[in-house]
């Protein structure tokens, strides 16, 4: 981080490398109505044994900002509009590798890997999908903003932002790199914000950005959220958003093992989203009612090709709340009902979750200690499955789920910037419970997986 009174700038480094071998899925779908303590993923006859996916991302960004008029230095200040420049420049690198060795290297193919890819096979060698993007983007804003002073019943605040209003241009630039050749793409996208608080029980932010030229031109993404604070009693939040967008570039065209498979002219996707939140926080009450439309939806079918469907999907969502606290132990509920109007999106029509924990200050008040359990459940659903050739999702010929539930024990802790935390995931199985968990058709999940992490946030 750079700092002075009229610049800030902040340089930032991510990378995410993950190699894993792929086992396609247990031929048996019923297997996880007799899991038991001896089995794993491993010994529970995969489809594929010899495949692999190695995935690597990396971003270096550099936001720096210059402020127009100053910094603030009093009350006063604080009140006058403030105007502000910022410039982000960012290279994002990404890879994505699958290869599989066929346990037949001749002429004629084995069965279970002509079984597994079905129309993918092109090659009695083996199959390999290869990918990589290199971008550079630059965005550009200019912003405006101005304070202005609370009521007096918000003693521990002095000033509440006001007003947001930006605009702003973003360049992309891609270097897509195939089995049969590169590709570039540009993209020049308009970016526009406003947020506005006319007092302190009414806010309202909208957003949108417009693809302007280059490969993805004309897709546009438009948002709006208002806030109500009715004070005593609760709160209310309607959002909604509306957005056009181009399909994938691996749903418009695949290239494996050194062929094309497909090589479409897919329509744009228009998306409609509208929810609205009604919040009670004495009572530790919300309630989500949302609606999402969706035209021109591209699925992957059980042939594992993209396809667009003609007739809209709907979705129709409520999401309970309901959060209870005795001194140091608290109930957290969340409950959600869900209807799809078309078999090509799937999702189970009832999940619930449920966190039942102590949270208080141990050690003489310097420590934040939570323990306790994470319930999952869920009703019987046909899910979907996953290839490892496309790395997608697709919806298989049935796929039914039965109803499960799953149960996790955790531990976590904070002391000033540093946060560790502990959890030991599906439980169940220890007490006598026999079935796997499932999120996915055909992968089952272990039944026991233990995992920890730590964060440290480091200040100058």
């Amino acid at each position: 981080m750079v700092a002075q009174k009229n610049y800030d700038g902040f340089l930032t480094f991510t990378s995410n490398f993950v190699i894993q071998n792929d086992f396609g899925g247990v031929n048996d779908p019923s297997v996880f109505r007799r899991f038991d303590s001896s089995s794993n993923n491993l010994t529970l006859n995969p489809r594929i044994t010899e495949a692999a996916t190695r995935q690597e991302k990396y971003e270096f960004s550099y936001l720096h900002y210059f402020k127009l008029n100053g910094r603030r230095e009093s009350l006063g200040d604080a009140q006058r509009r403030q105007f502000q420049a910022s410039h982000q420049v960012a290279y994002k690198s990404q890879l994505y590798f699958f290869n599989d060795r066929f346990a037949s290297r001749d002429t004629n193919i084995a069965a279970p890997d002509s079984a597994f890819y079905r129309t993918l096979v092109r090659d009695p060698r083996g199959i390999r999908f290869f990918l990589t993007e290199r971008m550079i983007e630059n965005q550009f804003s200019l912003s405006t903003t101005r304070q202005r002073r609370l009521s007096a019943d918000k003693p521990d605040q002095t000033t509440q932002q006001n007003d947001w209003f930006e605009v702003g241009l973003t360049h992309q630039f891609s270097a897509v790199n195939q089995e049969l050749g590169n590709r570039n793409f540009n993209n020049l996208i308009l970016r526009g914000r406003w947020n506005f608080t006319p007092n302190d029980n009414v806010k309202v932010e909208t957003q949108g950005r417009f693809n302007t030229l280059g490969y993805n031109v004309g897709d546009y993404r438009l948002a709006g959220e208002l806030f109500f604070n009715w004070q005593k009693v609760g709160s209310l939040t309607v959002k909604a958003v509306n957005q056009l967008y181009e399909p994938t570039l691996l749903q418009n065209q695949f290239v494996l093992t050194r062929t094309t498979i497909w090589d479409n002219n897919l329509s744009k996707t228009l998306e409609t989203n509208l929810s609205g939140t009604l919040a009670v926080p004495k009572l530790g009450f919300e309630a989500t009612a949302a609606y999402h439309l969706l035209n021109n939806y591209v699925y992957f079918d059980s042939t594992y090709t993209p396809k667009q469907i003609a007739a809209p999907l709907s979705i129709v969502q409520l999401i309970l709340n309901q959060n209870f606290k005795v001194g140091v132990f608290h109930l957290e509920n969340v409950a959600t009902l869900q209807n799809i109007s078309e078999n090509v999106l799937r999702l189970p029509k009832i999940y619930t979750k449920h966190s039942l924990f102590a949270e208080g200050l141990i050690f003489k008040r310097t420590m934040l200690a939570r323990a306790g359990a994470d319930a999952r459940f869920n009703t019987a659903w046909a899910a979907p499955e996953f290839q490892p050739a496309t790395g997608q999702f697709f919806v298989p010929n049935g796929g039914e789920i039965p109803t499960f539930l799953s149960l996790d024990v955790f531990l976590s802790f904070k002391v000033r910037s540093f946060r560790f935390f502990a959890k030991m995931e599906n439980m169940l199985g220890e007490w006598g419970f026999p079935d796997a968990y499932f999120q996915t058709f055909r992968y089952p999940i272990p039944e026991r997986v233990f995992r920890f992490g730590i964060g440290w946030r480091l200040l100058n």
